[in-house]
């Protein structure tokens, strides 16, 4: 169940090329791989469409490589 007053959630990617930039969600900001693979990748606890997360809700992280 989702927990009230939840820290904040940092996704970590594998498998990536540390060298390369990448983007998240078509987000404008880049990133590189070793960034992504060790620092990890903000999941903020408010969704795209302005709502609070709720229990059992998914996201999905498409991720490109741009350079």
């Amino acid at each position: 169940m989702n927990h009230p007053n939840a820290p904040y959630t940092r996704f970590y990617f594998t498998g990536l090329d540390p060298d390369k930039q990448y983007r998240v969600n078509d987000d404008q900001e880049t990133y590189y791989g070793d960034e992504l693979m060790n620092a990890g990748y903000f999941v903020p606890t408010i969704l795209a469409d302005g709502q609070n997360s709720k229990d059992f809700v998914s996201q999905l992280f498409i991720v490109k490589a741009v350079k």
